[in-house]
């Protein structure tokens, strides 16, 4: 049969994505949004999204305490909901661990998971626990649901929409570095730890998705875990049309702006592909002018969708190629 490689969406698609009936009673969106959309009825629907960390793949336990682990898992799972435009309620936590364990490992992570489902009003509702003859691995099912009973889902931009951005890009990219370089030592300095701690603990956007969903002012939206290349390309996946974004436009913190070039080549690129900073990605048909929010959280235009599919990169009209698109988790079969 020869080698092969997948990318984790390849795999989703190829062998999980046709599993069962995706269109059966109850199911409103299946494999393919940040969170599925289950209910009963379709006035009521539920959210549901799941999410692991492994150690050595999403993490290294030399930099990451078991307090930022399980604060970090609850942040990733919340902002697959924030980017349904929903309210996070009920978890169910999966652990497996080596024995023996780390003294203090499991009171540590057992606090921050406390501290970081209490800061969201989520209650753990159950789970699993097991052996693990390796790394750790941890992870969490999240639901939630919409106030109004109506998700924002990825697959429906409109030509013409604007795209924007919550807070600021590249910056859990750059502390990723940082954190592989330096970790967390004593010398970072004040920036220095501003970005690994964008890493490390990650501030999903919640109350914004909220009150997004609550303005219907959405036509589509995810959350920014692979990068905004990546995750955009997610959001054009499933209709023939395209988007242009503007380089010049992006956000970066100020942090962001006076570190970067010394860790990598091209900051843009960083901000660009980079991953894991959890902010929202969304299309409105609205103009800047007449969004407004209660959050002080900054909305940034970056772009527009296009009747041409694919992804255009502009620097000041001037196209801009690029090597990477964002992060994926590559599988090899052998023979």
């Amino acid at each position: 049969m020869g080698d092969k490689t997948w990318s984790e969406f390849e795999i989703i698609n190829r062998f999980f994505r046709t599993i069962g009936n995706q269109s059966a009673e109850g199911v409103i969106t299946g494999i393919g949004d940040d969170a599925a959309v289950i209910s009963e009825t379709r006035e009521r629907p539920l959210l549901i999204t799941h999410d692991m960390m492994i150690e050595d793949i999403h993490y290294k336990s030399r930099w990451m305490s078991p307090y930022q682990l399980a604060r970090k898992l609850v942040a990733v799972n919340v902002s697959d909901i924030a980017a349904m435009g929903g309210k996070p309620l009920y978890a169910l936590l999966a652990l497996a661990l080596p024995d023996p364990m780390e003294k203090g490992w499991i009171e540590g992570f057992r606090k921050g998971l406390e501290d970081a489902l209490d800061s969201f009003g989520i209650t753990l509702i159950g789970g699993d626990t097991s052996q693990s003859p390796g790394p750790v691995m941890v992870a969490l099912t999240l639901l939630g649901k919409n106030d109004d009973g109506t998700p924002i889902l990825r697959h429906h931009p409109k030509v013409g929409d604007t795209l924007y951005v919550t807070g600021t890009l590249g910056d859990a990219a750059l502390g990723l570095i940082i954190l592989n370089q330096k970790g967390q030592s004593p010398a970072l300095t004040e920036e220095e730890v501003f970005l690994t701690q964008r890493h490390l603990d990650p501030i999903p956007r919640a109350v914004l998705g909220q009150e997004i969903a609550s303005k219907q002012i959405a036509t589509a939206m995810i959350d920014i875990s692979d990068g905004l290349i990546a995750d955009l390309d997610h959001l054009l996946e499933e209709a023939s049309i395209g988007a242009e974004i503007h380089v010049e436009s992006l956000p970066y913190s100020e942090a962001f702006k006076h570190v970067a070039s010394h860790y990598h080549e091209s900051p843009e690129t960083l901000a660009l592909t980079g991953g894991e900073d959890y902010e929202l990605l969304f299309t409105s048909p609205l103009p800047p002018d007449r969004l407004s929010f209660s959050s002080p959280t900054a909305i940034t235009p970056i772009g527009q969708i296009t009747d041409t599919p694919g992804i255009k990169i502009l620097k000041h009209g001037n196209p801009v190629s690029l090597d990477a698109k964002g992060f994926q988790h590559l599988f090899h079969q052998k023979g």
